[in-house]
């Protein structure tokens, strides 16, 4: 695997994700870039298991879906979002502030670090 090369850290902020290395999802909490681990199988199931209901109810619903907060170097990454308000270019956009979701999803198990309680 070829190493990791991120930009200057001090200087990161949410509109910088697009920029880094692809193959890895990344969040930033108050500033702080969150490199996150691969999702263990039973983690997929349950994310899967709950995406197909709320489809088959008829919510836009996605995975990994980037949630923007208020503050610029805050971006979360959540399993799932329902989304009320799509923009129209899709392929433009990696995340959508808080206010276009009507739901989110965070599937905590076992081994989780606090920062996906609150």
């Amino acid at each position: 695997m070829e190493g990791l090369h991120l930009p200057r850290i001090e200087a990161l902020d949410v509109d910088d994700l697009n920029s880094l290395p692809e193959g890895y999802r990344y969040e930033l909490h108050e500033g702080n870039l969150v490199i996150m681990t691969p999702s263990t199988f039973w983690h997929k199931a349950m994310a899967r298991r709950l995406l197909l209901m709320l489809y088959a109810a008829g919510l836009e619903v996605f995975q990994d879906t980037g949630v923007l907060s208020g503050r610029p170097r805050d971006c979360r990454l959540p399993d799932l979002g329902v989304v009320v308000d799509l923009p129209p270019d899709l392929a433009d956009y990696s995340n959508l502030p808080g206010s276009a979701y009507q739901l989110v999803i965070e599937i905590v198990s076992e081994n989780s670090v606090n920062g996906e309680y609150t």
